[in-house]
């Protein structure tokens, strides 16, 4: 359970304070469903995990974050006042590359960001669709772990969320077999 008390301090810490925001607790309450859903209005949730994420300062371009990424040497990177990584395995294949392997869109920007019970801040890649929608970037592993698969550059590759779920733990034959079933199939029953 969401700690209210604890949602109230984030939300004040991300705004300034609850009456910066120019309505009450009372009135959002009574209309939106309590001080939880206020702070995913203001804080952002993780949809995946449901676990709030914070996010600050501004929109970083690829160009301004993949220059500073190095081999797994621990560099850090310092934004806004916060030290970020910037030489993980996941940070190394966005600079490989920021295109989505298998639907072909684009990431376009980075944004600082942490989960709410973390004190360590983190660099996300979002892409934009067609709608204006920002779409996280993952790695995924080409051959997955739990197959045997290695956590190395070289088995690893630039994902959309939605074609790695979709992908899931599927080796690389599954998921091309798994496609042309997908292809085949009337829209309807998608």
């Amino acid at each position: 359970m969401v700690d209210a008390g604890a949602l109230k301090a984030l939300v004040e810490r991300r705004v300034g304070s609850i009456p910066a925001l120019g309505i009450t607790l009372g009135w959002w309450k009574g209309r939106h469903g309590g001080l939880k859903s206020l702070c995913r209005k203001i804080c952002g949730f993780d949809s995946r995990t449901e676990h709030m994420i914070i996010r600050t300062g501004r929109r970083y371009s690829v160009e301004e974050i993949l220059k500073h990424v190095k081999d797994r040497d621990g560099s850090r990177l310092e934004l806004d006042g916060d030290h970020v990584g910037v030489s993980s395995t996941r940070m190394l294949t966005f600079k490989k590359s920021c295109v989505c392997v298998e639907c072909g869109i684009v990431g376009t920007h980075f944004w600082k960001e942490k989960h709410h019970n973390f004190s360590r801040f983190h660099l996300n890649l979002y892409a934009v669709d067609s709608s204006g929608k920002e779409i996280l970037m993952t790695k995924d592993h080409i051959i997955p772990k739990v197959r045997g698969g290695a956590n190395a550059l070289s088995n690893l590759q630039t994902m959309c969320t939605k074609c790695n779920n979709d992908k899931a733990a599927m080796m690389p034959e599954q998921w091309a077999a798994w496609k042309e079933l997908y292809k085949k199939q009337p829209k309807e029953k998608r």
